[in-house]
């Protein structure tokens, strides 16, 4: 299997309004799909570029296991086949390429099609886009959820 890097356009949500009114053009970038990571990583030149402003550091914790301190920046909104996401994302100067994990895929109810290293629509809900929401139900000795 290889990567899936495929095309999204990102812009700052502060700039939502002249985005979608057409007076502001969204950064159009390739990006790496990562299932096995959680949450957004972009370089800081990216980040600076859509004008994201750190707020406050996290721990990002690397394939290795290694974890290191990185700034952390709110309002990223990433956009990929009429779909679209506002996000959160990891500032980290030796990325090169974004990288969108398993929240951006779980906002946009978008999988990765690993056969042809692509992004498509979840066929379950006919390629609608739909949310999961349970309601926990207690009885007696267990717990259940039930949509």
């Amino acid at each position: 299997m290889g990567k899936v890097i495929v095309p999204v356009r990102m812009w700052n949500f502060s700039d939502e309004q002249a985005v979608l009114a057409g007076r502001k053009s969204p950064v159009r970038i390739r990006a790496l799909i990562d299932t096995g990571a959680t949450t957004n990583v972009l370089s800081d030149k990216l980040a600076a570029r859509l004008g994201l402003v750190p707020s406050g550091m996290v721990r990002m914790v690397l394939a290795d296991g290694r974890s290191v301190p990185r700034p952390n920046a709110f309002g990223l909104r990433v956009a990929a086949l009429g779909r679209s996401a506002i996000l959160r994302a990891i500032i980290d100067p030796s990325r090169k390429i974004p990288l969108l994990g398993q929240i951006f895929l779980e906002d946009t109810c978008l999988l990765v099609d690993c056969k042809h290293q692509r992004l498509i629509r979840d066929p379950a809900y006919g390629g609608e886009e739909a949310y999961e929401v349970f309601r926990v139900v207690e009885s007696p000795g267990q717990v259940q959820s039930r949509p």
